[in-house]
């Protein structure tokens, strides 16, 4: 059942240098809330709750997994951190109205890191150094570092190189957790 209480807010509306009072109403409810992704950790997931309210009141925020009965709560903070993939019932309760809204929320699982193409230009004479690797990239969270043998790049894209044997990698930025969400491929430029 809805509670259709609604709470007041006042702000002062000023027109041409004139100020008056003007009355709005707020109701209780979620004005936002996100959800980021787990990292290749499996732990590292949040969600972030944010609803309509009178900043002065006391708000109790609480998660819980859809398949458990042990909720986390916080009071005055919608931000919850270390949550594994899963669906999760996300509630926030004015402690003064007693008003609360309810929803269920997904944090995705992680998509693994990969190379899922990759462009190679051949050089074009015996001796040039005209050959090109580009390589796309999924999955993975937060920046991604390019190698090429090693040497490290923030671009896909490698150019100007001579006839060879290279191998690409890419990590993502988690992948200091764990040592995950590293991938490569192995790559011969040939000449004519």
């Amino acid at each position: 059942m809805m509670n259709n209480r609604f709470l007041l807010k006042v702000v002062m509306v000023c027109v041409s240098s004139i100020c008056a009072p003007s009355i709005f109403a707020v109701q209780f409810g979620f004005r936002q809330i996100d959800s980021i992704p787990v990292g290749c950790a499996g732990n590292d997931g949040s969600i972030v709750i944010q609803v309509n309210s009178n900043p002065e009141r006391d708000i109790e925020y609480s998660v819980r997994e859809e398949k458990s009965a042990n909720p986390v709560v916080q009071l005055n903070n919608g931000t919850f951190t270390g949550l594994s993939a899963g669906n999760y019932i996300v509630s926030a309760e004015d402690r003064t109205t007693m008003e609360n809204v309810t929803a269920l929320i997904n944090i995705s699982p992680p998509i693994p890191l990969g190379i899922t193409t990759t462009l190679i230009g051949h050089v074009s004479q015996r001796g040039r150094n005209d050959g090109f690797i580009s390589v796309a990239v999924r999955g993975g969270k937060g920046e991604r570092t390019y190698f090429l043998n090693g040497v490290p790049s923030q671009s896909p894209n490698f150019n100007n190189l001579p006839a060879g044997d290279y191998n690409v990698t890419v990590r993502s930025a988690d992948f200091t957790q764990q040592g995950c969400n590293v991938d490569f491929v192995s790559v011969t430029i040939v000449q004519p």
